[in-house]
């Protein structure tokens, strides 16, 4: 991922730009069905998570995904990079929480995308635009998901639901 992709955020005298790297060290031992061990069977996740977004801009219907890429470092380590994404904590808007809430609601737990689901809806997981100035993007957007390794595979409904109850009441 190039680091010119991301979004940019205007300051008084000069522009910024961040990239998130982060590095993931799978335990060896552990083998899920059908995969060759843990880091391939996250790999596969975030491939099919990365075609979901690349088919819907990078939108769970109202709600921004970062861009990111997976590189693969050796045969238990993973590399992934994702646009930093600008922004405020959910949780810290607590004026605001029922109005976002909702469109979590509609956009996360309601739909399904190609089998990829989102399964935590931790309140810090999200990030919110607000009246920042100054962040330019070339899609517009209000609220944001970040946590990539909240995205599973084949999330029932009820399941989705339950989740969303539990980790939107921890405020």
């Amino acid at each position: 991922m190039k680091i010119e992709d991301t979004i940019t955020h205007d300051k008084i005298d000069q522009t910024q730009q961040m990239l998130l790297t982060k590095l993931c060290c799978y335990d060896p031992d552990v083998v899920i069905p059908g995969h060759k061990n843990l880091s391939y069977f996250y790999e596969y996740q975030y491939e099919l998570l990365k075609n979901t977004c690349t088919a819907n801009n990078y939108f769970f219907g109202q709600i921004r995904i970062p861009r990111f890429e997976v590189y693969r470092i050796d045969e238990n380590t993973l590399k992934i990079e994702n646009e930093y994404i600008f922004g405020r904590q959910l949780h810290y808007e607590h004026e605001f929480f029922d109005y976002y809430k909702e469109i979590i609601y509609n956009s996360l737990v309601l739909r399904s995308y190609k089998h990829v689901s989102c399964n935590d809806f931790g309140p810090d997981n999200f990030i919110l635009k607000g009246s920042k100035k100054g962040i330019e993007s070339d899609v517009d957007w209000e609220i944001s998901y970040v946590d990539l390794e909240g995205f599973f595979i084949d999330i029932s409904l009820e399941t989705r639901k339950r989740t969303f109850e539990k980790d939107m009441n921890k405020l």
